[in-house]
């Protein structure tokens, strides 16, 4: 009881999220001493629905495996490939499995509108107080993640704010660029994985793809609250959100940086996969008819993100691309490679007057 007063301790001092995940999973192996735990949520739609692992600790991991926030979407498991998992996210209640090891399923919220799966494998069922057990950790998981959400989000949309922006481009350059030969993340040693031969070479390409911040700017908003007053402008910001959390991936980051300014952070194999993902947000933004306001348009930005990139330096290619466009006609898509290359902006120009950081 000493150990899990400590743990509890412990979690209640913990502000990063992924930390307090594996501290809430570290406090359950030492009372409920199972084979492992894991905890899963859904990514992608339709065909493309996947178990994304946030986190697995089994019994004699002194480190915990965290799956990358931009993983290969092939290498995951298909949603229909566990029904009794996906009956628990869909019910919203504990499952236990059939067969040996014992699996134990339970609803959790790892943070804002996240459904996920806490999977416990055990040799034998678990007792009423284990579960108990349980479902109590889980309430104090969720209340932290609370509080952290109150810290981390925009309070209008729920998007993520600038808080954790810089942290998070930090993290993703990581993942994506500090690669070894045999394609593992050497920066990640609790994650490395043998692979096949085919499994590498997809790795190898999946290095390959592209790590892409953009800036999606409404067009003429200040209009918006000066013809419809503010009520009508905060909720066309609340559709707009949430026509991003549509558009864009589970696994995308995106932000709202204050009035009618959002940043996307997301893996493409390539400038025109990152294009076609900015085009569709803005051809569906142009497409939708607001209340009362009618059609508008946004403006988009976006640049690639290197290796030896600075947030600071990525926000500010991004903030001259979107610059660019607002000057050439608004309600368009563009990279900053795009117009250096076609000598449309200079390396290297500063376009935009904001400095963000």
């Amino acid at each position: 009881m000493t150990v899990l007063v400590d743990q509890l301790a412990r979690l209640c001092g913990l502000r990063d999220r992924s930390a307090l995940l594996v501290a809430v999973l570290f406090a359950m192996r030492g009372e409920l001493l199972p084979l492992g735990l894991s905890v899963l949520r859904p990514i992608g739609k339709g065909d493309y629905a996947r178990w994304l692992t946030l986190a697995r600790l089994d019994a004699d991991d002194t480190l915990p495996y965290i799956e990358p926030e931009w993983i290969d979407i092939d290498r995951l498991a298909p949603l229909a490939s566990e029904p009794e998992r996906l009956a628990c996210l869909q019910q919203g209640l504990p499952v236990q499995a059939a067969g040996s090891p014992c699996r134990y399923f339970v609803p959790v919220q790892p943070e804002l509108d996240v459904a996920a799966v806490l999977e416990v494998r055990t040799p034998q069922p678990l007792t009423p107080a284990q579960r108990q057990l349980i479902a109590g950790l889980d309430r104090l998981h969720r209340n932290l993640c609370s509080l952290l959400d109150e810290n981390e989000r925009d309070p209008m949309t729920g998007l993520l704010n600038r808080k954790t922006f810089d942290e998070t481009i930090a993290r993703m350059v990581l993942e994506w660029f500090d690669t070894d030969e045999a394609g593992v993340c050497s920066a990640l040693p609790s994650q490395r994985l043998a692979f096949s031969a085919s499994e590498l070479e997809r790795r190898h390409r999946t290095r390959r793809q592209g790590c892409w911040l953009g800036i999606i700017d409404l067009d003429h908003f200040k209009s918006v609250n000066d013809r419809f007053g503010h009520l009508i402008g905060d909720e066309v910001i609340l559709l707009l959100a949430r026509m991003l959390k549509d558009t864009f991936r589970g696994q995308d980051k995106v932000y709202r940086f204050g009035g009618e300014e959002f940043v996307v952070l997301l893996r493409c194999h390539d400038e025109a996969d990152a294009l076609h993902a900015f085009e569709r947000l803005r051809q569906a933004v142009r497409a939708h008819e607001f209340p009362q306001v009618g059609h508008i348009t946004v403006s988009v930005g976006f640049t690639a993100l290197g290796l030896d990139d600075t947030p600071t330096d990525a926000f500010a290619r991004a903030d001259d691309a979107v610059y660019w466009v607002k000057q050439h006609g608004r309600n368009h898509a563009a990279s900053h490679e795009s117009l250096v290359r076609d000598r449309c902006i200079a390396l290297g120009d500063k376009a935009g007057g904001v400095d963000f950081f």
